[in-house]
């Protein structure tokens, strides 16, 4: 996430919870099979030879972060957490 806010377009394996980060093809790109070394190659000298298409994926990228994965995008989560659990408590 730290190089995505960066601008830096991720190739990475798809395992884990990569998929709630990373948009295929979008922001980034997810490799199925993470021993594939030459997938990795192909996706980066796809960026590399297509610099319009890496700046694009690079702002979706930034995007990502800044609207769902940053401090305040976290904080502004964990408000509308503590409002909706204040609304629901019982009252004394």
């Amino acid at each position: 996430m730290e190089s995505m806010a960066t601008g830096c377009v991720p190739v990475t394996a798809d395992v884990g919870d990569m998929r709630e980060v990373i948009h295929d093809h979008e922001s980034g790109f997810l490799i199925t099979d993470p021993k594939n070394v030459s997938s990795y190659a192909e996706k980066i000298d796809f960026l590399l030879n297509n610099p319009e298409r890496r700046n694009k994926m690079s702002q979706a990228a930034q995007k990502c972060i800044q609207e769902h994965h940053s401090f305040q995008a976290i904080i502004h989560m964990w408000e509308k957490v503590e409002e909706n659990r204040s609304q629901h408590e019982p009252q004394t």
